[in-house]
This record gives C-alpha cells, structure tokens and sequence, in this order.
C-alpha cells in the first residue's frame, strides 16, 4: 500500500500495475496474518472479490515485474504457488462461494490452528 491509500484501493492499483486490468474490486473475502520470517516483517494480505473474468481476458504484464500470467485450476494451485499462497486463494474461493468472510494465520483458518 502506498501513503494514503486504502486497501481496496492498492488491490485496484496492483491489478492494473502488475495485470493491466483495470478492475473494481468488491467486498473483502479473506484477511490473512503472515508472522516475521526469514528476514522479513509480518504483514496482512487482504483478498477481495473481484468481477469474473473468461480465459480470453487479456494480460498486460510489465517486464521489470512480471514474465508470465496463466489461468490455473484450483485444484492446480499447488503447481504453482507455495502451501499457504495456495491455501489462502482456496479460501478466499470458499469465502467467495459462502458469502462470508475469513481470518487466516498463515494461510490456515483459525479452525486448524
């Protein structure tokens, strides 16, 4: 997040500066504490609904950022993302479906803790 912005508003942001799509985004789906480690400061990661995209959406991605973009199935997320990246999307799913929302420590629900 940047000086005064919210967290919606980053999302907005990071998605038009790192996808090229300039989305809205909706209500929050998932707040997820990552602890300090391995050098780095804990931090809050927030997932928000979003509209649906169809697989020809577009992809814009800045070189000095990004190389690659791709649609995954969820029951391909851990091909690609580590445990508690992919553990968080398949939450925020869930959450999306439910139309509710979660608080995640690391990617587990206070539930598994």
């Amino acid at each position: 997040m940047e000086r005064d912005e919210s967290p919606p508003e980053a999302a907005e942001r990071e998605l038009l500066e790192e996808l090229g799509l300039a989305l809205r985004v909706g209500r929050l789906l998932v707040v997820d504490y990552v602890s300090p480690r391995d050098g780095h400061d804990g931090l809050l990661n927030f997932v928000f609904e979003g509209p649906q995209l169809n697989e020809e959406a577009e992809f814009v991605l800045p070189p000095e950022e990004l190389d690659q973009a791709c649609w995954v199935r969820p029951t391909e997320l851990d091909n690609y993302l580590i445990p508690r990246m992919a553990a968080r999307i398949r939450v925020s799913l869930e959450a999306r479906h439910q139309k509710t929302a979660h608080y995640l420590n690391s990617g587990t629900t206070t539930d598994e803790r």
